[in-house]
């Protein structure tokens, strides 16, 4: 490999790079709503995951055991992440190709 050739890529893993970053920073902006199996408890998140918001259907306090609202709020969270990870999987794919892999 010559210098010139090397430099160039140098130059691409710079481009590539910068472009992963922007996108980082891009998926802090992004939001992602989950919502568990039965509706009671919806979640949104970043595209990083962060936790926003947390919503439970009024009346869903009154009427159920509070073990069934903390699975109905896991799960919500966990489709809201889950969302998010698939969006920000797919766009890092398109960024940087076999940079992720399709087992994850």
């Amino acid at each position: 490999m010559d210098w010139a050739e090397l430099r160039r890529t140098a130059d691409a893993l710079d481009e590539q790079a910068r472009l992963i970053r922007e996108a980082r920073e891009e998926q802090e902006t992004l939001r992602f709503r989950g919502s568990s199996e039965n509706g009671v408890a919806t979640a949104t998140c970043t595209g990083g995951g962060a936790l926003l918001e947390l919503d439970i259907r009024a009346g869903a306090l009154a009427s159920s055991r509070p073990e069934m609202i903390s699975r109905d709020l896991l799960e919500s969270i966990r489709a809201a992440r889950r969302s998010a990870g698939e969006a920000v999987g797919e766009r890092l794919q398109q960024l940087a190709p076999g940079f992720t892999s399709e087992a994850e």
